[in-house]
């Protein structure tokens, strides 16, 4: 690659590299279902977004920023994903559409932002950062109409400052009324956290016994997936009250999981690597081997994905949306 801009033989080597990941056959068992999974992969130092299809093939690279792009999300009707960049200096909100392409940035924050999620009507996005305050905030999915929700709270529900914004970032209820987050006090394990999206209510609904972490709600509101690191370690399930903990899928230490688009499945980190573990049959596979180290997987499929009309709160499924005016507008 003599010749070519340091940059330019970084492209080169990286598009070479998936190029040859594509024709190698993982000898896994394939996924079920469609659509396409995001996440974010280091590779040479450099932190960017990548997508591939539902069953870990056509792995293709959205974004190319020297400073990093991660914490990648899909909206709603996946026509947007919004994420994080370095790309302007300080680590900010970004919006994309599926292709890489219409980048906009979102958030004009002093400090640098985390974990953003969007509302399941697609209007708004909730993230981290020390903005008015530090803590969660909600904004309009334009950037406008900023407003501070809450401060990490302690045993007692009062305000601390100890957010584990790594621990799985945010997730948004299906009916649009409550964020899940992770949170420890002092020397606590971290817990998953719920508060009403008004500000109203912080309750812990994981206990100190261990790690819990890694929150997702379920499409229907009625359950919550998470990862326990101690004890019996694994995926497990929970009631949105923190009751009814049943095993999902154990023993693994591994990372954040999401649900597969029809929920008999979920995804997660393990050993760098984005593996797909099978609730019905208790096996898991790797569903891609890459040359960086994979975090943060979402995944969308529009047989399955649901979203909460703005003016009803009603979980729906998006086939029942397809030419109504109830489609949120991304």
């Amino acid at each position: 690659m003599i010749g070519l801009p340091r940059a330019a033989e970084r492209r080169l080597a990286i598009s070479l590299v998936i190029a040859l990941v594509a024709l190698i056959p993982t000898g896994s068992v394939q996924a079920r279902e469609g659509g396409q999974i995001v996440f974010q992969s280091r590779i040479d130092d450099n932190t960017d977004i990548y997508v591939m299809d539902g069953d870990g093939t056509n792995v293709r690279r959205l974004t190319d920023a020297p400073e990093g792009d991660g914490s990648p999300r899909w909206s709603p009707g996946g026509t947007r994903i919004v994420f994080v960049s370095d790309r302007d200096g300080t680590r900010q909100v970004y919006t994309m559409v599926p292709d890489g392409g219409s980048v906009r940035r979102v958030t004009d924050a002093p400090t640098s932002v985390s974990a953003p999620v969007w509302s399941p009507d697609g209007q708004e996005i909730a993230f981290f950062a020390n903005y008015q305050e530090s803590g969660i905030h909600i904004m309009d999915r334009d950037g406008g109409n900023v407003r501070f929700l809450t401060g990490p709270p302690d045993p007692k529900g009062h305000p601390g400052n100890h957010f584990q914004d790594s621990y799985g970032g945010l997730d948004w209820s299906p009916d649009g009324q409550t964020l899940l987050f992770n949170a420890h006090s002092g020397g606590e394990a971290a817990c998953v956290w719920a508060i009403d999206v008004d500000g109203r209510n912080p309750r812990k609904l994981t206990g100190d016994e261990g790690h819990d972490f890694g929150q997702a709600w379920s499409a229907d509101g009625r359950e919550i997936l998470f990862h326990q690191s101690d004890r019996i370690p694994g995926f497990y399930t929970m009631g949105p009250n923190g009751r009814n903990r049943t095993e999902l899928l154990v023993p693994f230490k591994a990372g954040i999981a999401r649900w597969s688009p029809s929920e008999e499945e979920i995804i997660f980190v393990m050993d760098g690597d984005i593996h797909i573990g099978s609730i019905a049959e208790q096996n898991v596979r790797r569903l891609v081997e890459l040359p960086g180290r994979e975090r943060s997987p979402d995944w969308f499929d529009p047989a399955h994905a649901r979203a909460v009309s703005a003016e009803s709160r009603t979980p729906v499924i998006w086939g029942q949306l397809k030419g109504s005016e109830a489609r949120p507008a991304e």
